[in-house]
């Protein structure tokens, strides 16, 4: 990892990926991330309970990368029918009577 300062923005980048789950890598840089007004981090769902005592507020973005949670905007071309979570009239049968 390495930071960069661009045009008087801290950019934290790695050489390969990696869930960052606190501020340590921050702080290894010598960065307190209570002195920014905005952090942002590519992440996969891991974040909240590392940042949470920093953060006023956390804002989750559906971004390109790897994967998305947005799995209807995935392409297929051998699927067919309705599945969930990509038909909201798929109901569940599990045997089982609840009543």
């Amino acid at each position: 990892m390495c930071r960069l300062i661009i045009d008087g923005v801290d950019v934290i980048v790695a050489s390969r990926a990696e869930q960052i789950y606190g501020v340590e890598p921050f702080a290894m840089h010598g960065l307190d991330l209570t002195g920014y007004k905005v952090l942002a981090i590519k992440w996969a769902n891991h974040l909240r309970a590392g940042y949470r005592t920093v953060a006023g507020q956390i804002i989750s973005v559906d971004s390109e990368g790897l994967s998305t949670a947005a799995i209807a905007s995935l392409p297929r071309e051998r699927f067919s029918g309705r599945f969930w979570p990509l038909s909201d009239e798929v109901r569940f049968d599990c045997g089982v009577d609840v009543a």
